[in-house]
């Protein structure tokens, strides 16, 4: 009858729910960088968004659990790459990133 799955937790429980949320900005000047593309991956999953005008990204309402990486890059900067990030259940995660010009 259906094709519902009554023995597993509902994968949009908001327990399983966690956020992302953080900064970027200039490591010369301090001054805010928008645009900048922000993704996180992991299980065959990826979250992306940009930061706004003020360097502020927003990650919400994404499945906690382990992810394999996180990036965050724009044109004339240097990459950043965090490995392993883990987001528990319920979480608001808050980083900064300081990105170098790369003289591109």
């Amino acid at each position: 009858m259906g094709s519902e799955d009554m023995g597993k937790p509902s994968y949009l429980s908001p327990k399983e729910r966690a956020n992302l949320v953080g900064t970027v900005s200039d490591a010369e000047t301090g001054g805010p960088v928008p645009g900048v593309f922000v993704a996180i991956a992991g299980g065959g999953q990826v979250f992306n968004t940009t930061s706004d005008e003020v360097g502020e990204f927003f990650l919400n309402n994404i499945p906690s659990g382990r992810y394999a990486a996180l990036t965050v890059f724009t044109k004339g900067y240097e990459m950043k790459v965090l490995h392993d990030v883990e987001l528990e259940p319920n979480q608001t995660k808050k980083l900064e990133f300081r990105l170098r010009p790369s003289g591109n």
